[in-house]
C-alpha cells in the first residue's frame, strides 16, 4: 500500500525581523492585539513520487479517567511518511528518501484498516492532494 503521483512539499518558515499583528477575541469578549513572527511559504513539487508510511502508533485518550466509555475516548492516531523518487527507489535504499514527515488522525474508526485511513488522511493534507493509491 502506498500512494504515486505528484506532490508538494509545503514549509512555513519565518522571515527574520518581520512580524505580523493579529487581533484575537476571546470567548468572555476581551481583545489583545498579538505580535506574530510573519511567515513565508515555501513550496517545492516533485513529479511521479511514490509515498509510504512507515510508522503508526494509536493512542487513546481518556478525558475522564473515571468514565471509560467510548464517548470519553478520544482515539488518535500519529503516523509517519517518506516520499520517494519512485517505489524502486524506496525498495533500493529506504533511507534515499526526498522528504519525510509526520501527520495526526483524529478519530479513527477501529473497525477499519487504520493503514487505509492513514493514506486517505494524508491525501487531504497540503500538497498531497494529488496523490492517488497504488
Amino acid at each position: 500500500m502506498a500512494l504515486i503521483g505528484d506532490c508538494k512539499h509545503v514549509e512555513y518558515i519565518e522571515v527574520d525581523g518581520e512580524f505580523t499583528t493579529e487581533t484575537i477575541t476571546y470567548t468572555d469578549g476581551t481583545v489583545e492585539e498579538v505580535k506574530q513572527p510573519k511567515m513565508e511559504r515555501i513550496e517545492t513539487a516533485y513529479e511521479n513520487t511514490y509515498t509510504f508510511i512507515y510508522f503508526i502508533q494509536m493512542d487513546r485518550i481518556y478525558f475522564n479517567p473515571e468514565d471509560n466509555t467510548q464517548d470519553n475516548i478520544q482515539k488518535i492516531v500519529h503516523y509517519r511518511y517518506c516520499v520517494y523518487e519512485s517505489k524502486e527507489a524506496r525498495d533500493a535504499n529506504k533511507e534515499n528518501y526526498i522528504f519525510t514527515g509526520g501527520e495526526i488522525l483524529n478519530n479513527y474508526d477501529y473497525d477499519a484498516n487504520v493503514y487505509a485511513q492513514c493514506y486517505n488522511d494524508l491525501t487531504k493534507k497540503e500538497g498531497f492532494e494529488d496523490l492517488i493509491q497504488d
